[in-house]
């Protein structure tokens, strides 16, 4: 499922929902429109669905899903050959899991409580 989000009050975006994934995972087109500063972002290992990769961790100031919000978001992002072009990121568990949710697939809605 594909969500709209909004990021820092400023950037709106179209993220994959993915609960398999640990953090939200930026694409680098994502990260630029962000402004993001990666001076002191911290270099790791992630294990994807492609296998392992280099990426990037940083932590992103506020996230907002139709209202449901949660700040000082872990986020990632690796070199651009791993970015899809249908949406802008995968919102993974670094926000999601604050909520439970559940999904009305008729209605193509995601329902999030805190």
């Amino acid at each position: 499922m594909i969500v709209n989000v909004v990021f820092n009050d400023q950037v709106a975006a179209k993220m994959l929902v993915d609960t398999g994934a640990t953090t939200l995972k930026l694409n680098v087109k994502l990260l630029r429109k962000l402004n993001q500063s990666t001076a002191s972002a911290k270099k790791r290992k992630a294990v994807t669905a492609a296998g392992v990769v280099d990426a990037t961790e940083i932590i992103i100031d506020k996230v907002d899903l139709g209202g449901a919000v949660k700040r000082d978001v872990m986020a990632g992002f690796t070199d651009e050959s791993h970015d899809s072009l249908h949406y802008d990121g995968l919102l993974g568990l670094s926000f999601l899991s604050d909520f439970k949710m559940t999904i009305d697939y008729e209605k193509n809605q995601l329902h999030l409580i805190r």
